[in-house]
């Protein structure tokens, strides 16, 4: 009896602490997010964008001019640069399309590979009353879509929300199809679906773009923004939206120049050839 009691004592123990695992998980991820937004927006701040110059001029709440910026973030979360190289690689209107259509099946597909794994922590309580609960399994894809959704959200605020979300609803979709198909057969969907969409990816840009893909020059850009990318290609196409004031107009300048050196420097290749 006493056996019995210590065991289950201990198998307690080991759900809270896989509980506070959970919990630490997430405490660490919202962290980074608050990181993330005082980086970006530099807590306090905001963007006046003055018409007809490509330069923003951040001014602080007191009315005073604080510094110049070619762009809201810097380095990894310099969206502004991430956007202009990621245009330069995907100018002709089929190979964007391209990657609209197949980017996301990608994004899914490897999801669901990960959902096979076990979950790393139990289910948090919160989200027993929530609709699909039973396909919010703290698994593996649960890391990958927490990642990717932070990261979207730090490099855009409102789109990035919508990515974010889309990045979620991928978590609890690819939780549902591993859970209703044997491990063969979602690995058998996984590997023709990966198989077709990066096909043809390949044949956009080697027969409509005529230029090697992007993840040859940038593979963390390739597999982490290309998600979020064509989304806001999307979006901007469908309701001309903009991060910012002169976005759009500072992107295309750069991807236009990108695209002529790359034009420039290919030509030159050929005559010396």
């Amino acid at each position: 009896m006493q056996d019995k009691k210590k065991k289950h004592k201990k198998k307690k123990e080991g759900k809270v602490q896989c509980f506070f695992s959970g919990c630490e998980f997430i405490s660490v991820c919202l962290v980074v997010v608050v990181l993330c937004f005082q980086r970006k927006l530099e807590f306090g701040t905001f963007v006046v964008a003055s018409v007809g110059q490509e330069e923003r001029v951040l001014w602080d709440r007191g009315g005073g001019c604080k510094k110049k910026s070619r762009g809201m973030g810097s380095g990894l979360l310099d969206l502004e640069k991430h956007f202009s190289f990621y245009g330069a690689y995907h100018s002709n209107k089929v190979n964007i399309w391209i990657h609209v259509l197949f980017v996301w099946p990608i994004v899914f597909t490897a999801m669901m590979l990960l959902a096979y794994t076990k979950p790393l922590a139990p289910q948090l309580p919160v989200m027993a009353s929530l609709p699909f609960h039973e396909f919010m399994v703290l698994n593996y894809t649960f890391v990958f879509a927490a990642v990717y959704a932070l990261f979207y959200i730090s490099l855009d605020p409102r789109a990035g929300s919508l990515a974010a979300f889309l990045v979620l609803a991928c978590w609890v979709g690819a939780n549902a199809a591993a859970q209703s198909l044997p491990f063969v057969s979602g690995r058998n969907l996984i590997l023709v679906t990966q198989g077709v969409c990066w096909t043809s990816q390949f044949i956009g840009h080697g027969v409509f773009e005529k230029r090697a893909p992007a993840l040859l020059d940038n593979i963390v850009q390739a597999f982490l923004m290309a998600p979020f990318f064509v989304l806001l290609e999307v979006l901007q196409s469908t309701f001309h939206y903009e991060p910012y004031p002169g976005f759009s107009k500072s992107v295309e300048s750069k991807v236009n120049e990108s695209i002529a050196k790359f034009r420039a420097s290919k030509k030159k290749k050929n005559l010396a050839d």
